[in-house]
C-alpha cells in the first residue's frame, strides 16, 4: 500500500491476500482445528501462486519497456535489462518466501496428530 501498488485488481491481489492470511492466521489461534489449520495452509499456496504470476508480470511489463526504449536488444541483454528494470521482478518472489514460510511453520503439526 505505501508503494502505490493499487492501480489494478492485479496489484491489489497481494494485499488481499495478505489481509486473508492474517484473518485465517488469527482465527487459527483463537480456534486451533484442523480446518483453520487448512485455511491458512491454504492461503499460504495462494501466496506461492501470487508470486509467481507476479514475478511472469512484473518480468513481461520490464521488457515490453526495455523494447520501446532499446528496439534492438534481444538474447541475453534483453534477458537482463527485463530482470533489472524499472518495476522490480524478483520482488513478487517475497510473496513466494511468506507462502514457503507458512507452509514449513504448519508443516507436521500436532493438529494433525489427533
Amino acid at each position: 500500500m505505501l508503494l502505490g501498488h493499487t492501480e489494478s485488481i492485479w496489484q491489489l491481489i497481494p494485499v488481499f491476500l495478505i489481509v486473508a492470511s492474517l484473518i485465517s492466521l488469527c482465527l487459527w489461534v483463537r480456534w486451533p482445528t484442523r480446518n483453520g489449520l487448512r485455511a491458512f495452509q491454504g492461503t499460504m499456496m495462494l501466496f506461492i501462486v501470487s508470486g509467481l504470476v507476479g514475478v511472469l508480470l512484473h518480468y513481461r511489463s520490464n521488457t515490453e519497456f526495455v523494447l520501446e526504449v532499446y528496439p534492438a536488444i534481444e538474447g541475453m541483454e534483453l534477458f537482463w535489462a527485463s530482470l533489472t528494470g524499472a518495476m522490480p521482478a524478483l520482488a513478487p518472489g517475497m510473496m513466494i518466501y511468506l507462502g514457503l514460510l507458512g507452509l514449513f511453520y504448519t508443516y507436521q503439526h500436532t493438529v494433525f496428530a489427533n
